[in-house]
């Protein structure tokens, strides 16, 4: 049994992490509404308690202020805390493949991070400040770069594509894409995100700071994600193509980092996963 600290667990990803880890783990979780990340008293007093932090707050959207202040300074805040307990603690980040240079090769841990939005740069800030906090303290960092998350539950507009193209099928509306729609993802279930992270509870870190790219390693257009849920559906499906940038490199990662260190691999294939989604 694990003392872990977990943070997000109202989110998509967190609310999974926080049923699943619950069960075998002493769980206690930071809320922001009752526990600010400046509070470093308090933080410092919840990291003397645990032997994990699961960082899995932040913003995915917002102002470049707004989201400087989740992703890069509260994680650098609850970092410090972790560092002043004295304690030796192991933070595993909710990392992004946003943080990577768009690319026409399989992305691995190796690859260039030249984050296109504000959202994927935060992300690498963070990343960088925890590499940095990690050397030579009592911290030790475990960064899963995490690609395109989708499940069941998730609001639509918001943190998934999946969710949002299901919503405009099913309403008969719509689907917006921008560009051709031939631009390729990758989409990781949730239920293997969880699946890291627990395997990532049982790995004793090598280095003060490593990353793994959690993925599926499978390419899916936009354009093929709307024929087959449409087809799920059974409901005609129309695009809507807005004018963007016609885009030629993907996002497909390679797991295999993962699968020789953690002893991970995703087990959810893409139309398992998809109907789950749908069939809500």
């Amino acid at each position: 049994m694990k003392k872990i600290l977990l943070t997000g667990a109202s989110g998509f990803i967190g609310s999974a992490l926080h049923e699943a880890l619950k069960k075998d783990n002493d769980v206690i979780v930071l809320d922001r509404k009752e526990v600010s990340f400046d509070n470093t008293e308090k933080l410092i007093s919840l990291c003397k308690r645990i032997d994990v932090i699961v960082h899995f707050g932040g913003l995915t959207r917002g102002t470049v202020p707004e989201l400087v202040e989740a992703n890069v300074l509260n994680t650098t805040r609850l970092a410090q805390a972790a560092i002043q307990s004295n304690r030796s603690i192991h933070f595993i980040f909710a990392s992004s493949f946003a943080i990577y240079a768009a690319s026409h090769e399989l992305l691995t841990e190796d690859s260039l991070t030249q984050p296109k939005s504000p959202y994927g740069k935060t992300k690498q800030w963070a990343e960088e400040m925890l590499q940095t906090m990690s050397k030579n303290t009592n911290l030790s960092v475990t960064s899963l770069r995490i690609a395109n998350a989708y499940g069941p539950n998730v609001p639509p507009y918001a943190q998934s594509v999946i969710a949002t193209f299901i919503d405009q099928i099913k309403n008969s509306k719509p689907v917006t894409i921008s560009g051709d729609g031939h631009q390729r993802r990758d989409f990781v279930f949730v239920n293997d995100i969880v699946r890291a992270v627990k395997k990532s509870l049982l790995h004793t870190p090598k280095s003060e700071f490593e990353t793994f790219n959690i993925c599926s390693s499978s390419e899916v257009s936009l354009n093929e994600l709307v024929e087959k849920i449409s087809a799920l559906l059974g409901i005609p499906a129309s695009i809507d193509r807005k004018a963007g940038e016609i885009e030629t490199a993907t996002y497909i990662g390679d797991y295999h980092k993962a699968k020789s260190v953690l002893g991970w691999s995703p087990k959810t294939s893409f139309e398992e996963g998809l109907q789950k989604c749908v069939l809500e």
